[in-house]
């Protein structure tokens, strides 16, 4: 058995040091380049310079705004919808519903992307039936749903990747719960009100916050699917950071990395969170047998 330990040690060891070391460059890379240390176009000088020039510019808190604000909102209502679809299959146990929420997870992000823009534009597939049958006196008069700063479109594309996620993996939790919680709760007299407060709920909290924390920090870091559906203004940050980085004055590379560096810090916050949480669940792990 040691033995066979130490295989797979050995076997492993080159592709995580090659990832360590990828993942630390890059962190290294990002953090000096944002103090502004780029030797390569000649700036060899540590300072904060980069981050005021952000802080104070007119285009980054409404950036964080619209950042965090579709985010937040895309990642509440994928957990409240997805929670619920995940009782609903459980209660009527159906194979079928499990095997359709397994396709829109292998469906990358920006193909959903573009089947909203078709659909949902003013010019898209929806204002055209609706112009052929009368509902719409011109296409203008469909509601903008894209590249506004209600960021709908957005978030709808979210929903539509995000809810199966949400769904198959509570629904996985919801699934080792011990039946016997649900026995003894109802022989004492406790309606289906109590069971889900007193029961499901607690059980399934850790889980909720852990999915819903990965889901934002996706969102929150994403590229494309704000860059395709979201308004020119305001930018969500991941964008921000885009434009900076391909702009051809090298120059500027230390603000795309500011950007970089601020997405990063939202990420190791919440990443800590979900250890914690993780944690948590782990010691509710026993309560699942």
């Amino acid at each position: 058995m040691l033995n066979r330990k130490l295989r797979i040690i050995v076997m492993v060891t080159p592709a995580i040091a090659i990832i360590l070391f990828v993942l630390f460059l890059s962190i290294y890379t990002g953090i000096s380049q944002s103090l502004g240390y780029f030797p390569e176009v000649g700036m060899t000088e540590l300072s904060f310079d980069f981050y005021r020039k952000v802080f104070n510019s007119n285009v980054f808190l409404p950036s964080l705004k619209f950042t965090f604000s579709y985010s937040l909102i895309a990642s509440l209502l994928s957990i409240t919808v997805g929670t619920f679809l995940a009782m609903m299959t459980k209660k009527y146990n159906s194979e079928l519903t499990e095997k359709l929420l397994n396709i829109p997870i292998i469906v990358p992000h920006m193909i959903f992307a573009l089947i909203v823009l078709q659909l949902l534009s003013q010019s898209g597939l929806i204002s055209r039936f609706m112009l052929n049958f009368g509902l719409l006196n011109s296409q203008e008069n469909f509601p903008l749903l894209l590249f506004s700063k209600n960021s709908i479109g957005i978030i709808l594309c979210y929903l539509i990747k995000e809810i199966p996620f949400v769904t198959l993996t509570v629904l996985g939790v919801l699934k080792r719960i011990n039946i016997q919680y649900y026995e003894q709760a109802q022989s004492l007299g406790a309606n289906k009100r109590n069971v889900f407060v007193k029961i499901t709920l607690p059980l399934l909290l850790p889980n909720i916050i852990y999915v819903f924390l990965i889901v934002f920090i996706y969102s929150f870091g994403d590229y494309e699917v704000a860059q395709l559906l979201g308004p020119s203004s305001p930018k969500p940050l991941a964008t921000l950071s885009y434009n900076a980085y391909t702009n051809p004055l090298l120059t500027d590379r230390p603000e795309a990395m500011v950007y970089n560096m601020i997405i990063f810090s939202f990420g190791i916050i919440s990443t800590i969170f979900m250890i914690f949480i993780f944690r948590k669940m782990m010691k509710l792990g026993e309560d699942y047998d």
